[in-house]
């Protein structure tokens, strides 16, 4: 038993340290000042399985996620690229209208006042024009060819996108109803390896069983334990995610 108290010990300092050292990083990762002190909150948070409607978190993650509204984007930009292509191809019909004045002087003449000369040498014009192109044509189809081209990588973008999200967001949530089966069966043998480390304490103080038969019991619980918290930290992180595709952000989770 004294063996084994003293292995505890070591392990327990060996553990702050590493506490300790992972403080400093996380402290060093927020640029918290460093004459503050770093306060953590370790008080364990309850469980509870949030149900969420698989079809309407993947719709929310299509319309808002940042990637596929990139390569919307780009799509809408590659289609409108094309429509301006084909439309310089098409024969152009300008209209153009004008009006103009003049004034003239003359040395050693009568020259008639300004409101008269503005008035009487003004002129009007109307202009129309047709513009058939003949021979850009066939630089003017390459580039079409071009621009569907552009048009037809971008929709493929765009559909690869929304596969990729869709895909993720369906994992995500797979994951975390995993992880939610994980925990409460660590919950359960958490129960029962507790009730037999009680058990085993019992027959330990009435001398029924052996320190090292204890130990192994100890051991038992301690690691069904630290099982159950690991399962609900995965938990937690796995429905943050989830949470996150449905449109609540990291930090106000």
């Amino acid at each position: 038993m004294e063996a084994d108290l003293a292995d505890r010990r070591y392990d327990l300092t060996n553990t702050y340290n590493m506490y300790c050292d992972q403080k400093m990083t996380l402290a060093d990762l927020m640029f918290w000042p460093v004459d503050e002190e770093l306060t953590i909150d370790t008080s364990m948070p309850e469980w509870r399985l949030d149900p969420v409607a698989s079809e309407a978190v993947v719709d929310f993650a299509l319309d808002n996620n940042p990637a596929v509204r990139i390569a919307s984007l780009q799509e809408l930009n590659a289609r409108r690229e094309l429509n301006t292509a084909r439309w310089q191809v098409l024969p152009s019909l300008g209209v153009y209208a004008g009006w103009n004045t003049s004034y003239y002087s003359y040395e050693g003449s009568v020259t008639a006042p300004f409101p008269d000369q503005f008035r009487n040498n003004s002129g009007e014009y109307v202009q129309l024009s047709l513009s058939i192109p003949i021979w850009s044509r066939l630089g003017k189809h390459s580039a079409i060819a071009r621009k569907k081209h552009a048009l037809t990588k971008a929709s493929a973008t765009l559909d690869q996108k929304r596969r990729d999200v869709e895909s993720e967001v369906r994992r995500a949530i797979q994951d975390r109803d995993g992880a939610a089966t994980a925990y409460q069966q660590a919950q359960r043998k958490a129960e029962v390896q507790q009730e037999a480390y009680s058990l085993n304490l019992k027959k330990l103080e009435q001398g029924l069983i052996s320190p090292l038969e204890f130990q192994t019991a100890n051991n038992n619980y301690l690691k069904s334990r630290a099982d159950e918290m690991n399962s609900l930290f995965k938990y937690l992180i796995k429905q943050a995610v989830v949470k996150y595709y449905n449109g609540v952000e990291y930090v106000n989770q």
